[in-house]
């Protein structure tokens, strides 16, 4: 799908709070993995995270799109399908 013209292959929501030292474990545990294996993906910080202070790998990473909260702008991608894996 396509969020904010961003590929998104995946999705990751962390109900936390994202700092840079947070943040930097959370690609080195999760995202960084995701990234290799599925492609371009999104993180959902639901309690906000820092942007701009203090570089991080995450925030670094052009594959990674961080957001706040649920994007509004998605689409479906030419050539995809609406069904899920599981079906």
């Amino acid at each position: 799908m396509g969020v904010n013209n961003h590929v998104v292959r995946w999705i990751d929501s962390k109900a936390k709070f994202g700092d840079p030292s947070s943040m930097d474990k959370d690609y080195e545990s999760q995202v960084a993995s995701y990234s290799s294996r599925f492609g371009p993906g999104l993180v959902i910080y639901w309690f906000d995270y820092v942007e701009d202070l203090i570089p991080n790998k995450m925030m670094n990473d052009r594959d990674v799109l961080v957001l706040r909260e649920l994007p509004t702008d998605v689409h479906l991608l030419a050539g995809t399908s609406k069904k899920w894996v599981s079906d």
